[in-house]
């Protein structure tokens, strides 16, 4: 049996994309992604609770808890590739923090994609 819901009010907003020709010394170093979601914090207006960054193989990834949800950094240098994931909801703005991300990490191109997260 499939349910009809009634799509409400936006209780998130989420942006996350692809990032293509990325600075393969900048997304290969966890130190400078935990430093850039910590900023990309201040520029959605959120409030950070945890950041964390760490290295496993060819894997680097950074997240960032916010009182609103998150913002996370995966990338693969040898491939010169990241993925960026902004989720928030109340008064803040992870179209910006994306961006500001995007901006820092020099990419070649992306792709950028948006979900209204309704109630």
């Amino acid at each position: 049996m499939i349910s009809k819901t009634q799509v409400g009010k936006a209780v998130g907003r989420h942006i996350y994309g692809n990032l293509y020709g990325c600075d393969r010394e900048k997304i290969n170093n966890p130190g400078f992604l935990k430093r850039i979601i910590v900023e990309a914090v201040e520029v959605a207006k959120a409030k950070l609770v945890k950041a964390e960054a760490y290295k496993i193989g060819g894997y680097v990834a950074a997240i960032a808890i916010v009182k609103e949800s998150h913002i996370s950094v995966h990338a693969w240098p040898d491939h010169s590739y990241a993925t960026v994931d902004v989720f928030t909801c109340g008064d803040t703005d992870p179209q910006a923090a994306f961006e500001f991300i995007a901006k820092q990490l020099k990419p070649r191109k992306y792709t950028k994609h948006f979900i209204d997260r309704s109630n």
